[in-house]
């Protein structure tokens, strides 16, 4: 499904993602989670986005973050097929900004 984690990776799963792997989105805020894990959350079917800052392991602290910018190349039936990397911001292009978190009260979720 993904190759890895790097930007045009997640940037083309994301995009496709509504389409092609609707099972893995999840339309609620993920709690009991153990380990580090990334999730694919629909913020549409949240009643506030924030409320993924907060969930039963307390409270999260967004760590850093920063913008890059992607032109994406589409099939004749709308899936994404090619990722660019551009250096600023271009008509049409796409806004990727990770936002990494640490858990407030265990340090060593993130």
């Amino acid at each position: 499904m993904i190759k890895s984690a790097e930007n045009d990776e997640v940037l083309k799963l994301l995009l496709n993602a509504s389409k092609t792997h609707r099972s893995i989105i999840s339309s609620s805020n993920p709690v009991g989670i153990q380990n580090n894990v990334t999730f694919i959350v629909d913020l549409h079917s949240l009643g506030d986005p924030e409320d993924l800052l907060s969930d039963d392991l307390d409270a999260w602290e967004q760590t850093k973050t920063r913008a890059k910018w992607y032109l994406v190349k589409f099939t004749t039936n709308g899936e994404v097929c090619d990722v660019t990397k551009v250096e600023d911001k271009l008509y049409g292009s796409y806004e990727v900004c990770r936002r990494p978190n640490i858990n407030k009260s265990d340090r060593s979720l993130c």
